[in-house]
C-alpha cells in the first residue's frame, strides 16, 4: 500500500490479537493500528475497521497480500465510471506474481454487483 500511486487514501491495519510483532511492524509505517482484545476471526477484524473508517470505499486486504501500485486507482476508477456498482470483488491466481502492473494481473474472476442486477 505504501507503493501506491493513489495518494488519498486512509489504511488501518486490524491486529485481531496476533501473538507475532505484527503491530510493531504496522506502527513503522503511516497507518492506523487498531489493536483487538480478543481473536474473533477475519470478518470481526474488517467489521471493526470498517467501523473505524471514514473512507467511502473499503478495500480489505489480507496480510498475505501484495496489491500493485495501481490496484486502488483502478478500484476507485470503477466506482466512479459505473456508478450503480455496490461492490467488487476479484480472484488471484497463486502463482509467484512478477508483473508489475495489475492490468497485467490473471484474473480469475471479477464481479461487481450492482443494485438490482449483477454484472459479470
Amino acid at each position: 500500500m505504501n507503493c501506491s500511486n493513489f495518494e488519498n487514501f486512509e489504511c488501518l491495519v486490524v491486529d485481531d490479537n496476533s501473538s507475532d510483532d505484527s503491530v510493531a511492524v504496522a506502527k513503522q509505517f503511516p497507518v492506523k493500528v487498531i489493536e483487538l482484545s480478543e481473536n474473533n476471526g477475519p470478518a470481526h477484524a474488517r467489521n471493526s475497521g470498517a467501523k473505524t473508517s471514514s473512507a467511502a470505499v473499503l478495500i480489505f486486504i489480507d496480510s498475505d497480500v501484495l496489491i500493485f501500485p495501481d490496484t486502488i486507482s483502478k478500484i476507485v476508477q470503477a466506482f466512479q465510471e459505473y456508478k450503480d456498482v455496490a461492490a467488487i470483488i476479484g480472484s488471484y491466481d497463486d502463482q509467484r506474481m512478477k508483473r508489475r502492473s495489475s492490468r497485467n494481473l490473471k484474473i480469475y474472476c471479477i464481479t461487481m454487483f450492482t443494485r438490482g442486477r449483477t454484472k459479470l
